[in-house]
């Protein structure tokens, strides 16, 4: 038996950012590939790890929510290399979805308050299930830290805009919220983000990035993967484990 996990990434039209997510992956001990944009893409990886001879692969999609790349997508791809290299069991991890883990990190990155609101901007997108787990994890985050004055948007596909979200919470006195971008790395959005918010006036705190926490969640992911293929005796399911 031959293990090896596979860590899927977005993809970016950014260089700087697939550095990142690169260095991260590397940082983890876990191979990687990207869904989007640049190579290796996740075909290509999945045909290079069964040319290895890999008898067993875990796949963690590194994703904060589940939109179409995480519902559809990778489980396409996914169920096609099954078909194409039957030698190699593929086992489908989830998402990052709600941890405390994102808590920790998200709320070291909003940093001092003093008073003023804080507006975390997501991605945004098309399917509703991913938009909810924003706005549920914005609830924990103000649990969490015990700040009721922390508010969402969305920087493409879901309202309400970045600009709509500067406009609504900025303080009776016209000061404007802090913002902190709700991305895992960096990229064409996250500067977007930085443009749109600094000619608002707003301060931006830096995005989730790289962080021994996360880190750590993903073996979480790894293990869980593992554990469970023992107890359902190998079944490649394309249902997340």
């Amino acid at each position: 038996m031959k293990k090896a996990v596979l860590l899927v990434g977005h993809g970016s039209k950014d260089p700087e950012g697939n550095a990142e997510f690169e260095a991260f992956a590397q940082a983890a001990g876990m191979r990687y590939c990207m869904l989007d944009y640049v190579e290796p893409s996740l075909p290509t990886a999945l045909a290079s790890l069964a040319a290895e001879g890999i008898t067993d692969l875990a796949v963690i999609p590194y994703f904060l929510f589940a939109g179409g790349h995480v519902k559809k997508d990778i489980p396409e791809i996914i169920n096609t290399a099954r078909k194409q290299y039957p030698k190699m069991a593929i086992y489908l991890g989830r998402h990052l979805g709600l941890e405390n883990a994102l808590l920790e990190v998200c709320a070291e990155r909003c940093g001092e308050i003093k008073g003023r609101n804080v507006l975390l901007v997501g991605r945004g997108s098309l399917h509703a299930e991913a938009v909810a787990d924003m706005a549920a994890q914005t609830a924990c985050l103000r649990t969490f830290t015990g700040n009721p004055a922390i508010y969402h948007c969305f920087i493409a596909l879901a309202p309400p805009d970045l600009p709509t979200g500067i406009k609504a919470h900025r303080l009776d006195d016209n000061t404007p919220p802090i913002v902190v971008p709700y991305f895992l790395f960096t990229g064409i959005l996250v500067k977007r983000i930085l443009r749109i918010a600094q000619d608002a006036g707003c301060e931006v705190r830096p995005h989730l990035g790289r962080d021994a926490r996360l880190i750590h969640l993903l073996h979480q992911r790894e293990t869980e993967i593992w554990q469970k293929t023992q107890l359902m005796g190998g079944s490649r399911s394309c249902k997340p484990f």
